[in-house]
């Protein structure tokens, strides 16, 4: 049976973009107070689940209300990321002033029609927290940009990407190696002992409510 706590699709589409945009604004507004739990689900129960940080290895208590809201990860290759993708993407600045580079880049169905749009301060997401050759350390600084893909360009083994956002626009590099995931609508049934997630929230609450969990789907985990 699936759990979707009375949401139509369109609403939970939408809705999916409205939690991004809080937590990204809640990020730029208090940088050092975490807005996201990474990590592994250990266990899954009606109204709640745990989940094992990947950032201190601390088991969290996770809780859901109707509000909760949920979201798949799946694989997706850099062939996604064309003219007109809408696309999150997690980067960092280069020392030698040339464009950022992507670590992360999140695809959004086109059944999604809500979308908003932004550059926006982000945390050290979890494809630099997993790769030990990330190339950041604790003093990155770390942005996320949402908006449409208007234009690619492929230089030997980098693609680099303009993503614009309405009240700008960034080119972005985007490396082959790159975490990239296609992101749709999910339900709580998606929710597996041994699933990747990121969940969107106060993480200084304990136990935690989840506004957004996005979930691994096919063992890709969740990049942000």
């Amino acid at each position: 049976m699936s759990h979707a706590f009375g949401l139509s699709r369109p609403l939970r589409c939408s809705a999916l973009f409205f939690v991004i945009s809080c937590l990204a604004a809640g990020i730029a507004q208090a940088s050092d107070t975490p807005k996201g739990l990474r990590g592994t689900i250990t266990e899954v129960s009606d109204n709640s689940m745990a989940v094992e940080s990947l950032t201190d290895g601390r088991t969290r208590r996770v809780i859901f209300n109707d509000h909760s809201l949920f979201f798949g990860a799946s694989e997706a290759s850099l062939d996604a990321i064309k003219d007109g993708a809408y696309v999150n993407t997690v980067e960092r600045s280069d020392e030698g002033g040339g464009p950022p580079t992507a670590v992360a880049v999140n695809v959004f169905s086109d059944a999604i029609t809500k979308k908003p749009f932004g550059y926006y301060t982000w945390e050290t997401p979890r494809s630099a927290l997993s790769e030990s050759d990330a190339g950041a350390d604790a003093d990155t600084a770390w942005t996320l940009t949402s908006g449409t893909v208007v234009e690619s360009a492929r230089d030997g083994g980098t693609l680099t990407v303009t993503v614009d956002y309405q009240d700008g626009s960034n080119k972005i590099r985007v490396p082959d190696d790159v975490a990239t995931v296609a992101m749709s609508p999910a339900t709580r049934d998606a929710l597996k002992p041994g699933a990747s997630v990121f969940v969107g929230g106060d993480v200084s609450e304990d136990p935690m409510t989840a506004m957004g969990t996005f979930v691994s789907l096919d063992g890709t985990p969740p990049p942000m």
